[in-house]
């Protein structure tokens, strides 16, 4: 068993270290970080613009715009649209290694795009991540957990179960998050679930329909934001980013957890349904980001054009 924990933000400690979200990984996470706050065939010529994006197929659910795909970076920002966090708010995670790989802690990517942006968005983070097979439901009976419930200090939870648990035992990861938002709710904060991802041993499969269908539906029937990272994925998996390969599953490396391209959609998806800001592929000044800026220019596009259509008015 694997233990995180991460008090009001400030700190994040390594227990042990066995397993990362079901499977070893060869390399630990830092024992201490201080901070602020189914796949279709590959397309053999997609079309590409100077930047090396390219123009997604059509996606798994209902469409979205078009992303920008220009080479170029910049951090100036329209308004926010269907923010749920202000400036100096602070968010608390709750999930698995998928928030936290290797060096790669999502509250601190988060936070680092908050910074970087103009104006600056200051975004208080705090966690409970514990790498693992845990389900939703085991988070919300611990003490971290319920400690930053009673606390009132949060004004958005972002929860993520276990990464089969969505498809495997669906009632319970359903009810799991019913529960978890009725305790949010009376803290007086809200809920956003997190959408994991496909899995590389799922190719060929209706894993991935499952899975996103199952987030979904759930999202809409308690009126929840749903980060849709999953379907980022997919769509970067296939219309990748100039010299990948298109349904290699090149966020994951075609294993289980996401490399840094991965986290950093991880990052900006969930900035964006925090803030309702386009990052429009902010640099992310914080651990184990090498990503060029062109390349963190297209998974920023790539995000937004997933997390537009979700921001509320």
């Amino acid at each position: 068993m694997v233990g995180l924990r991460r008090v009001l933000g400030l700190t994040l400690v390594l227990v042990s270290s066995l397993a990362f979200g079901g499977c070893p990984e060869d390399k630990k996470l830092p024992t201490e970080v201080q901070h602020d706050a189914g796949q279709p065939p590959p397309d053999p010529t997609p079309a590409r613009d100077a930047g090396g994006a390219v123009t997604p197929p059509d996606p798994v659910d209902a469409g979205g715009p078009d992303p920008v795909t220009d080479a170029g970076t910049t951090t100036s920002t329209a308004p926010a649209t269907g923010a749920a966090i202000a400036s100096g708010d602070s968010v608390f995670f709750v999930g698995n290694s998928f928030f936290a790989s290797w060096d790669r802690v999502l509250p601190d990517w988060v936070a680092a795009i908050g910074k970087a942006v103009t104006p600056p968005i200051t975004i208080k983070t705090g966690s409970y991540i514990v790498p693992g097979n845990q389900k939703l439901s085991w988070f919300l009976k611990q003490a971290d957990s319920q400690n930053a419930l009673k606390s009132k200090q949060h004004k958005v939870f972002v929860i993520q179960p276990e990464e089969r648990e969505p498809v495997d035992d669906t009632a319970n990861f359903k009810q799991a998050v019913r529960d978890w938002n009725k305790a949010v709710v009376a803290s007086g904060a809200k809920t956003m679930l997190f959408m994991t991802w496909d899995l590389s041993a799922e190719k060929g499969t209706t894993f991935f329909k499952k899975l996103s269908t199952s987030f979904d539906d759930i999202g809409k029937e308690l009126g929840i934001p749903v980060i849709p990272v999953g379907l980022i994925y997919d769509d970067c998996n296939k219309a990748p980013f100039a010299g990948e390969q298109a349904g290699s599953y090149w966020l994951t490396g075609g294993e289980l957890h996401q490399t840094e391209t991965g986290s950093a959609v991880n990052a900006y998806a969930t900035f964006g349904m925090l803030t309702g800001v386009n990052p429009l592929g902010a640099p992310i000044n914080a651990p184990a980001n090498t990503n060029s800026p062109a390349m963190l220019k297209y998974l920023s596009d790539m995000s937004w054009t997933r997390v537009s259509p979700r921001l509320k008015p």
